[in-house]
């Protein structure tokens, strides 16, 4: 028996998983990273640009993966967006350094539950790791997704995921509201 539910952060939800617990239940608890509409700065740097890509930055993604930025199927799944198949809600978004691309995030407006939301899957970087370029482009999505009136989410993120976990979040004054609880027997 396996069952999911979401609960918001400040519920009070003890009684319940001290019963689920007696039935023999595990949960595994993943955030849900959903936050309320805000305002977010996004930096400006003289020698890194942020910007949704474009058919014709085909090319550079080619690059990008080659060197290590992102797997090949991030390329390909990028392809068929422009072919306008695949996920029509993909808004690929890059930064670019001296015309280089240094850094891809593949944000997916998605009109599910009801709400209108961006799930970002990862933000990939070569292997420079510039902290800039990622603060850049995480905070170009947000801004999209807010743009589009979405909220943004990230399923199931764990407090250490590397680039989009929770302690990222926060770093930058967003509020995780809920939290997604799976139980299995």
């Amino acid at each position: 028996l396996r069952f999911s539910i979401r609960k918001r952060i400040d519920s009070v939800w003890e009684l319940f998983e001290k019963e689920m617990e007696c039935q023999g239940f595990a949960c595994r608890k993943g955030y849900d990273m959903v936050y309320p509409h805000s305002e977010i700065a996004v930096p400006t740097y003289n020698d890194l640009f942020a910007r949704e890509l474009r058919e014709q930055d085909l090319p550079n993604l080619e690059v990008f993966c080659q060197q290590g930025g992102c797997d090949q199927c991030h390329v390909n799944a990028v392809r068929i967006h422009f072919l306008g198949k695949g996920n029509l809600g993909m808004h690929p978004c890059g930064v670019f350094k001296d015309g280089e691309l240094i850094a891809l995030a593949l944000p997916v407006l998605d009109h599910v539950r009801v709400l209108c939301r961006y799930d970002i899957g990862g933000i990939f970087t070569t292997e420079r790791k510039d902290q800039r370029a990622i603060e850049l482009l995480w905070k170009f999505v947000i801004d999209l997704s807010l743009k589009d009136n979405a909220t943004l989410g990230n399923a199931n993120a764990k407090e250490d995921d590397s680039l989009l976990g929770v302690g990222c979040c926060k770093r930058i004054g967003l509020i995780t509201t809920a939290i997604s609880l799976s139980y299995s027997k």
